[in-house]
């Protein structure tokens, strides 16, 4: 595929800032959907995603990066690209509650990670495996 926006390369593969940078100066509807259609493309060409999985990835990766601007500019990210903040939606959380959040999902990772560790160790002690 050709890309109208992207900077591909054959030898490089696209980083977040190149693929996700150039949102912050998208102004039309028009311009959104045809950029989006072109990280799709770019995430199923150096995947094996889907297009269904592509575009879930794609809208998340967006409302992501969104966040690191100031509140107008993510503001309109989400408006063209029809997405929003993966973890605070439409909210430009203080620093406080960012921090507080990322403690929050992280311990729950540990919790989880601890579980699936506990339930290994029985299973290797019991000579099951899964």
């Amino acid at each position: 595929m050709k890309y109208k926006y992207l900077k591909v390369t054959k030898d490089q593969p696209l980083t977040i800032g190149e693929k996700y940078r150039p949102v912050a100066k998208v102004k039309t509807r028009e311009e959104a959907m045809e950029y989006f259609e072109e990280l799709v493309q770019y995430n199923m060409e150096v995947s094996d995603h889907s297009q269904e999985q592509a575009i879930d990835i794609e809208k998340q990766n967006i409302g992501y990066y969104a966040g690191y601007y100031d509140r107008e500019t993510m503001q309109r990210i989400h408006k063209l690209f029809l997405t929003s903040h993966p973890i605070f939606g439409e909210k430009s959380p203080t620093p406080t509650e960012a921090f507080e959040k990322g403690k929050e999902l992280g311990s729950k990772k540990v919790k989880k990670s601890k579980t699936r560790k506990s339930k290994k160790s029985k299973m290797k002690k019991s000579g099951n495996k899964k």
